[in-house]
């Protein structure tokens, strides 16, 4: 998520898009709502003049998502005495 926000501020669409696309790919094994906050995010810098403020609410959102993710992993691992 610090790359996105870094590109964020350097109005940076091409790593957003990149960054985005990495994360929805390692996203798939069941953290579909991170997948989809990652797809939108993708989708938006597409634009040929990209809505910024829209880019930064959702790389908002997608950060909660993984946070929220990251969090649940944590707890699953640590519950099945993986970690």
């Amino acid at each position: 998520m610090a790359e996105i926000n870094g590109a964020i501020r350097e109005g940076n669409a091409d790593t957003i898009r990149h960054q985005g696309h990495s994360l929805k790919g390692g996203a798939t094994f069941g953290a579909r709502p991170v997948c989809d906050a990652a797809e939108h995010l993708e989708d938006l810098v597409q634009s040929p003049q990209p809505d910024w403020q829209a880019i930064t609410d959702s790389a908002h959102r997608l950060g909660e998502l993984v946070d929220a993710l990251l969090r649940e992993l944590r707890q699953c691992t640590t519950a099945s005495g993986v970690f």
